[in-house]
C-alpha cells in the first residue's frame, strides 16, 4: 500500500488513545486512533491500494497493519466502498439485497451486510464488500461487527450538497428541501470531471449552483486545481471541519481531510 498522510507523530498519544478506526474503502485503508471521552483524535495514516486486483488487497492490508501492530487490538471497523444502497426499511425485503447489488453494480462475488443510519430507524444501507477484503476482516479480527461509512455521514448532512473528495473519486450528497435525494459515488481522472459530475446534479435536480451551499471534505486543498476548478462554479464552498480535537501535528487547514469520519468515533 502506497502512504498518503501521516499525523501520528507523538507515538505516546496513539498507544494512549483506547480506540482504533479503520476504514476500508473503495480508495485503501484510514485508521485513526482515537480517545472517546475525551472527543479527540490522536493519530491519522491513511493509504492507497496498489493496482486493482482485489485479491492482492488482503496483503497490502495485512502488511499495514502488522507495521502498526493493529492485528491484536480491538478495532472498529467501517467500509466505504462504492457498492452500496441506501434503503428505506418499508422498500427492502430481507431477501432483496444480493438481487439490488446485482442490478446496480453487476453480479460480482462478495460478502452483504445492511445497517441501519444513525438517529434513523426508517432507513437502511446495504452495501457488498468484495470477498477478499471481507474475508481478510472476518478472519483476523473475529466477531467483529461493520459498519458503512453512509450510515454516519448521512445524519451529518445538511441542505445542499456534500462532497467528499478520495483519491479518483468523489461521494456526493444530495438534501433538498431536508429530504435525502442523493447518495452516489463517482469516478473522476482531471478537475473537470469532478466539476462536471457536480454541475449535472445541479441540472437533474434544479440547482442554483451559485446559490448551493457545496459542503466539502476528504483529500482537497483551497491551493489545489481541484478547488480552484470548484470556484470557478460554486460560490459557496465551505471546508468541513468537525467539532472535535485534532493531533497537534495536523494543522487546522487540513482538517477537513478526514472530518467526514468523526460521525463514527463514538
Amino acid at each position: 500500500m502506497k502512504a498518503l498522510f501521516n499525523s501520528t507523530t507523538d507515538e505516546h498519544l496513539v498507544q494512549d488513545a483506547g480506540h482504533i478506526l479503520i476504514e476500508a474503502g473503495s480508495y485503501g485503508l484510514t485508521i485513526i486512533w482515537y480517545h472517546r471521552e475525551e472527543k479527540a483524535i490522536k493519530g491519522i495514516q491513511t493509504f492507497q491500494y496498489v493496482g486493482t486486483d482485489a485479491n492482492e488487497y488482503p496483503a497490502q492490508i495485512q502488511q499495514v497493519l502488522r507495521a502498526l501492530e493493529i492485528e491484536d487490538q480491538q478495532v472498529r471497523l467501517l467500509y466505504n466502498n462504492k457498492e452500496s444502497l441506501p434503503v428505506p426499511v418499508e422498500y427492502h425485503p430481507a431477501d432483496a439485497d444480493a438481487r439490488m447489488m446485482g442490478l446496480f453494480f453487476g453480479n460480482e462475488e462478495g460478502i452483504m451486510y445492511c445497517g441501519k443510519v444513525q438517529g434513523d430507524d426508517q432507513t437502511e444501507v446495504i452495501y457488498r464488500v468484495c470477498a477478499p477484503v471481507a474475508r481478510y476482516f472476518e478472519s483476523h479480527f473475529p466477531g467483529i461487527e461493520p459498519a458503512h461509512a453512509t450510515q454516519f455521514q448521512i445524519a451529518g448532512c445538511t441542505e445542499g450538497i456534500t462532497c467528499t473528495i478520495y483519491p479518483n473519486y468523489i461521494k456526493v450528497f444530495l438534501v433538498q428541501h431536508n429530504v435525502l435525494q442523493l447518495v452516489q459515488y463517482f469516478d473522476f481522472q482531471t478537475p473537470k470531471d469532478a466539476a462536471y459530475h457536480l454541475l449535472n446534479i445541479c441540472d437533474i435536480y434544479s440547482i442554483n449552483r451559485e446559490a448551493v451551499s457545496l459542503k466539502i471534505s476528504g483529500m482537497i486543498d483551497p491551493e489545489s486545481n481541484l478547488y480552484s476548478e470548484l470556484s470557478r462554479y460554486f460560490l459557496n464552498i465551505q471546508p468541513d471541519h468537525a467539532a472535535i480535537s485534532w493531533p497537534d501535528s495536523m494543522d487546522a487547514s487540513t482538517h477537513h481531510y478526514f472530518s467526514q469520519l468523526t460521525a463514527a468515533l463514538s
